[in-house]
C-alpha cells in the first residue's frame, strides 16, 4: 500500500498506560492515539484492548496497568512522530512498537 508514493508498511504497538486512569479516561486516550497515527498518514486496521491487567514486574510503582495494542499502516515518519510523543506522556508507563513482516 502506498500514500503520497511513499510505502505504508504495517505496525503493531502494545502499550501499557498508567492504571490511575479510569474508564472514560482510558477510552479518550485510546482516542487521542487513534487520531496521532491518523494525523500523521497512518490507518488504523483495528485495536485490541485488554484493559486492566497484572504487571510481571512493578513499574514506576505501578503494580496494574491497562493494555492495548494497535494495529496500524504508516510511514517511517509515522512511526517516529508516535515514537516520540509516547515517550513524553505521562500517562505511558511502557509501549512497543514493531513492525510486522510483509505477507508474500
Amino acid at each position: 500500500m502506498t500514500r503520497g508514493g511513499q510505502t505504508l508498511r504495517n505496525y503493531e504497538m502494545m502499550t501499557i498506560v498508567s492504571p490511575d486512569i479510569e474508564t472514560e479516561p482510558y477510552e479518550a486516550w485510546i482516542t487521542k492515539t487513534e487520531k496521532l497515527i491518523t494525523k500523521n498518514k497512518g490507518k488504523i486496521e483495528s485495536i485490541d484492548r485488554w484493559g486492566r491487567k497484572r504487571l510481571g514486574v512493578e513499574i514506576q510503582h505501578f503494580k496494574d496497568g491497562n493494555y492495548s495494542i494497535f494495529y496500524f499502516a504508516g510511514l517511517t515518519t509515522t512511526v517516529k512522530e508516535i515514537d516520540r510523543l509516547m515517550k513524553i506522556d505521562d500517562d505511558v508507563l511502557r509501549f512497543m512498537i514493531v513492525r510486522k513482516p510483509e505477507k508474500a
